[in-house]
């Protein structure tokens, strides 16, 4: 939808203190257009450490708080460090490179221009269908994660899923690979099948739907 795209829409939210990071975007129900993300930002110098996982009610909405909130937050923490601060700055990621290109010392100006190619392709992005939108996303995140979600004093990445299932089986891979698959069960108070059943019953009840969206936000953190 439109108004997704706009700057302005987002501006608006925000200003409002309106939750964007963790639960239901504005509270609304899940079904089947719904997306998913998980979002990590982490600036050790200043004491910043956020993972959270949020759902949006369509592609459009998903790429709208990508582009227009998670950008420019992450995108601060390395051009505008603020110590203890987890802020979301009330300007489009344009104007913020632009700002910082201005005040930019020399060895800076080659992280801005990367940054203003992400700006350029979420652009791009919007353009596209629901299914090409959906593909350019993943692809996008993919190489946004290569390149700033190392493990440095500041990194940044995020996850999109198109369903409950996709996040149940991330976790649990990413769990198992660190052989911390009981360390999962202890946290969610779940078996490992237990998890799949909840994952698997999300849409059509809302108690599981609560307890899924509650374990991921407090008790189940692939980065900690």
């Amino acid at each position: 939808m439109e108004k997704y795209r706009q700057y302005y829409f987002w501006e608006s939210i925000l200003k409002n203190n309106e939750e964007v990071w963790k639960n239901s975007f504005r509270n609304l129900p899940l079904n089947y257009n719904s997306k998913f993300i998980n979002t990590v930002i982490v600036d050790c110098n200043n004491g910043v450490m956020e993972d959270n996982w949020v759902y949006y009610p369509n592609v459009e909405a998903l790429l709208g708080f990508i582009h227009h909130v998670f950008l420019p937050t992450a995108f601060a923490l390395i051009l505008f460090p603020e110590p203890g601060e987890f802020i979301t700055p009330m300007a489009t990621a344009k104007e913020l490179l632009d700002s910082a290109e201005e005040m930019a010392e020399e060895k800076n100006r080659d992280t801005i221009a990367i940054m203003r190619d992400h700006d350029a392709e979420l652009h791009s992005i919007w353009d596209m269908d629901e299914e090409e939108m959906w593909r350019s996303l993943h692809h996008f995140s993919q190489r946004f994660n290569e390149i700033w979600g190392k493990s440095n004093d500041v990194f940044f990445y995020f996850t999109i899923f198109n369903t409950p299932m996709e996040i149940g089986e991330y976790l649990i891979e990413e769990y198992d690979k660190d052989d911390m698959l009981d360390y999962f069960e202890d946290e969610s108070g779940m078996s490992k099948e237990e998890w799949m059943d909840t994952c698997n019953g999300v849409y059509e009840n809302d108690f599981l739907r609560l307890k899924f969206i509650d374990i991921l936000n407090n008790r189940a953190k692939v980065y900690e």
